[in-house]
C-alpha cells in the first residue's frame, strides 16, 4: 500500500545541556547521545541552539549538528571545529531538539 510521504505523525522537542569537550583543529568532537522522547530512526531532527552560544568567542568557530539514532529515543549531537586551533565550546551548552516523525523511513 502507498503511504503519503508529506503525511505527518508526530512532533515533540526536548531540552537538554550538552558538553562537547575539546575539538581539535578541523575536526570534530566525539558523538553526545540525549533523550528525546519518541525518537526513531528517520526523524526529521531540528536544533535550536542557546541564543547566548555565539556570544563566547571559543563558540563561534563551532558548528553543532545532530541526526536521529537508530536506537529508539536518542538522538546524537556533535561539532565541528572551522579552525586552525583546538576550540573547547562553553561547557553545559543549553540546547532544544525539535523531532518530526514521518509515517516510514525510505
Amino acid at each position: 500500500s502507498a503511504v503519503a510521504i508529506n503525511e505527518l505523525v508526530a512532533i515533540s522537542s526536548a531540552t537538554a545541556a550538552i558538553s562537547l569537550g575539546a575539538i581539535a583543529p578541523n575536526e570534530s568532537s566525539s558523538v553526545v547521545t540525549v533523550a528525546l522522547s519518541g525518537a526513531t530512526r528517520g526523524d526529521s531532527i531540528f536544533l535550536t541552539i542557546d541564543a547566548n552560544y555565539p556570544n563566547a568567542a571559543a563558540n563561534r568557530d563551532v558548528t553543532v549538528m545532530c541526526s536521529s539514532s537508530s536506537t529508539a529515543g536518542e538522538v546524537h549531537v556533535w561539532g565541528v571545529n572551522s579552525t586552525l586551533t583546538s576550540v573547547t565550546p562553553t561547557a553545559g551548552t543549553v540546547i532544544r531538539l525539535t523531532r518530526i516523525n514521518h509515517p516510514s523511513y525510505l
